[in-house]
């Protein structure tokens, strides 16, 4: 696949093409970590790699979901087993989770090929990505301005066409704001309405928990994904699921 074609697709395109045989999800991933070795000595958006890790989940077999095949990105707070998590923070960088958070889940649950964390300043809590782990994240569109935080990495990553939609999070502006500098389409559902799990119990704030976008019809069909709720959440009203936007 031409570096051009790859690039004009949304996530559901490009799923839609390996559901009908003409591209493969390893081609996909190989075509994700070409542009990311291309673009990301620039922006410095994808601070933890794990392509073996995202070999072995397509040998494993990807599950059937509406993003089967797709390369996909999680914000480096959240769990996969046997990969780091840094949280952006010293502290925290050689720390290998034994599990895989709710989140990482359901998003391997809707098919996604997770080949790497993006950047986040520490712990996810200033308005830009520049932890002192990893070193500033750049805007694609100048390199002398911020992508904004914390979900800057993704941000800059959908921007820069490495991949259509990655994962972002939100709980005072850490998805509006990097989109916004990086032009690209977020979400901030309401809050608990993306359940963050068990981990997030014992009287802590469930945080909001969306993507980064690049085209509006994976917001609709993501939100839906990500909605349902899961035991052991801090926020434990449980609202009735209703598919959005609703008809």
């Amino acid at each position: 696949m031409a570096f051009s074609e790859y690039g004009s697709y949304d996530g559901m395109g490009l799923a839609e093409l390996v559901r009908k045989k003409q591209v493969s999800a390893r081609e996909l991933l190989d075509e994700a970590i070409a542009r990311t070795a291309k673009v990301d000595p620039q922006i410095n958006a994808v601070v933890v790699k794990h392509y073996d890790d995202a070999e072995r989940q397509i040998e494993k077999g990807l599950r059937d979901g509406p993003f089967t095949g797709v390369p996909f990105l999680l914000k480096d707070l959240e769990n996969l087993e046997g990969t780091r998590t840094t949280s952006g923070a010293s502290l925290y960088n050689d720390n290998v989770p034994d599990h895989t958070g709710t989140l990482a889940r359901r998003f391997l649950k809707a098919g996604v090929t997770v080949f790497g964390k993006s950047s986040t300043p520490e712990f996810g809590l200033m308005p830009t990505t520049e932890s002192r782990l990893f070193g500033p994240t750049r805007n694609p569109w100048n390199l002398a301005h911020s992508s904004g935080g914390s979900s800057g990495g993704a941000a800059a990553a959908v921007a820069a066409r490495i991949l259509p939609v990655a994962h972002a999070s939100d709980g005072g502006g850490s998805i509006r704001i990097p989109a916004s500098a990086s032009g690209v389409f977020g979400l901030k559902p309401t809050l608990c309405r993306a359940r963050a799990g068990a981990a997030f119990s014992g009287g802590s704030r469930p945080r909001s928990r969306p993507l980064a976008y690049r085209f509006y019809r994976q917001v609709a069909l993501w939100r839906g994904h990500r909605s349902r709720n899961s035991g052991g959440d801090a926020g434990r009203r449980r609202a009735a699921f209703r598919p959005w936007p609703s008809r």
